[in-house]
C-alpha cells in the first residue's frame, strides 16, 4: 500500500497568504483555502493511482508545524506496512500580497543535505512537467546536482518518511492565480503530486 500524507498548507487564520484582488475586484485567492482544494481533488483522483491519501489537517483553522509532523509520524508508526511519503502543498508569493508581482512558476524544496526526500523532489519535478501547460516556470537548484531548493521546514524536517514542501505557483502573480483559482489548474497540481509519488516507487 503507497500511502500519501498530505499536509494542506495554513490556516483561514494565518495572516496575509492572499492574493490581491483579481480584476472584478471581488475574487481574491487565500492560500488556506487553495491547499484545501488540491488536498480534496488529490482525495478524489487517487484511487486512479492506487494510492490512499491521508490529510493531515482537516481543520480550517491552522495548526502548529511540529503537530502537523507528530501527525504524520504518529501515522506512520501504527501502520508500519504502509509506504509512505508526504507533501506539504502550499502556495506560492514574491511580495506580501498587496500587489501584483512578475515571479511565476513551480518549485519544491526537502531538507539540506542528501536523502530519500531527493528522489520523491525529482520524482515530482517530472510529474510537474507533464500535468503543467508548456512553458511553466519549473524553479530549480541544480547547484548539488539535482532540482530541489533546500531548507530545513519544520514539518518536511521532523517528518520520518521522505517528505517534500511544494510550491505550486505564485498567487500574487495575475496569470499564475488565475491558473490557481481554475479546476484545471486545481486538478493538475493534484495529478502531478500523485504521480510524483508513484513514480517514486516505480521509476
Amino acid at each position: 500500500m503507497i500511502t500519501l500524507l498530505i499536509d494542506n498548507g495554513h490556516g483561514k487564520n494565518t495572516a496575509g497568504k492572499r492574493s490581491p484582488l483579481m480584476e472584478d475586484g471581488r475574487t481574491q485567492l487565500q492560500e488556506w483555502e487553495f491547499t484545501r482544494k488540491v488536498a480534496q481533488r488529490i482525495v478524489e483522483l487517487a484511487p486512479q493511482y492506487d494510492i490512499k491519501p491521508v490529510i493531515l489537517v482537516p481543520e480550517e483553522e491552522d495548526i502548529a508545524l511540529s503537530i502537523r509532523a507528530a501527525r504524520a509520524n504518529k501515522y506512520i508508526r501504527s501502520n508500519p506496512a504502509e509506504k509512505c511519503v508526504l507533501v506539504s502543498i502550499h502556495g506560492n508569493a514574491a511580495g506580501n500580497g498587496s500587489a501584483w508581482m512578475k515571479a511565476r512558476g513551480w518549485e519544491a524544496w526537502t531538507t539540506i543535505g542528501k536523502n530519500n526526500s531527493d528522489k520523491l523532489a525529482e520524482k515530482l519535478y517530472d510529474a510537474a512537467g507533464k500535468f503543467f501547460p508548456a512553458g511553466t516556470k519549473l524553479r530549480a537548484d541544480n547547484s548539488d546536482g539535482d532540482k530541489d531548493k533546500e531548507k530545513d521546514f519544520t514539518v518536511i524536517k521532523k517528518a520520518s518518511c521522505p517528505a517534500v514542501l511544494t510550491e505550486n505557483f505564485f498567487y500574487d502573480n495575475p496569470d499564475d492565480c488565475r491558473y490557481m483559482l481554475s479546476f484545471e489548474g486545481i486538478d493538475a497540481i493534484a495529478r502531478a503530486h500523485l504521480a510524483g509519488t508513484i513514480y517514486y516507487f516505480t521509476k
